[in-house]
């Protein structure tokens, strides 16, 4: 599996008028699946050096961005509303 965020092209996401690839998590939605342990389930994940974001900031995360400066592998939006 990979350990690097995917890239693509995103709005905004140029330089000197090109578009340029950027970063983007992958975008997971998982709540409401009855996991019974959530935060067992992200330590696994920290664990096997999965970076992720839980995606609670609206205004900076969303499918096609993340306001974390390092980008993660994942969105996990919602994923402790089980």
């Amino acid at each position: 599996m990979p350990r690097s965020p995917p890239r693509r092209i995103v709005e905004g996401g140029s330089e000197a008028g090109r578009q340029l690839p950027t970063a983007v998590p992958v975008w997971v939605r998982l709540n409401q699946n009855r996991i019974q342990d959530p935060i067992g389930t992200l330590r696994l994940l920290e664990a096997e050096g999965m970076t992720f974001c839980a995606a609670r900031n609206a205004h900076g995360c969303g499918p096609g961005k993340c306001s974390r400066p390092d980008c993660p592998l994942v969105h996990l939006y919602l994923f402790a509303d089980q």
